[in-house]
């Protein structure tokens, strides 16, 4: 048997119905455009999930310590770091060998449209291991390291 029991409602001024407390122990089902100002919490979210932009307790966050442990966080914000510029920052949080992975069947790239497919661009230094390059490989500073194994150009 399914129970939904709503608490005492009102009607705001643009014919929109404002509860204080809903309780369903079957389904619910809302067609429309829900808007929540607290957590939202399921296990089969449909439709467009549009969290609000910023730094802080904005974006998605996802709960913390999956596997036990303690301070393992997760979360993907957008957010404007000087004016109009903007970032989008996917993070994961807490050890040395938590790590984020793109795993897709027509391979992983870093690009700035659709178009320049297969560019990747590291800015600053990074620490590269076991990278294959196929085609041209362009630096406008130092390549330091060893073994490296190319099938292209090098310039």
């Amino acid at each position: 048997m399914s129970i939904i029991q709503i608490e005492p409602y009102i009607v705001d001024a643009t014919a929109n119905f404002v509860f204080n407390s809903v309780t369903a122990t079957g389904n619910l089902t809302v067609s429309g455009l829900v808007t929540a100002t607290g957590n939202v919490i399921g296990n089969n979210i449909a439709g467009v999930i549009r969290p609000t932009s910023g730094n802080g307790t904005a974006g998605i966050i996802f709960p913390a310590d999956p596997g036990g442990g303690s301070s393992d966080t997760a979360s993907i914000k957008y957010y404007s770091y000087s004016g109009e510029d903007a970032v989008l920052e996917v993070r994961v949080t807490n050890d040395a060998t938590d790590y984020i992975l793109l795993n897709a069947s027509g391979g992983t790239n870093v690009a700035s449209s659709l178009t320049s497919l297969g560019t990747f661009s590291v800015v600053g230094n990074s620490n590269l291991a076991n990278i294959g390059i196929n085609g041209l490989l362009t630096a406008s500073g130092n390549i330091t390291g060893g073994n490296f194994v190319t099938t292209g150009n090098i310039s």
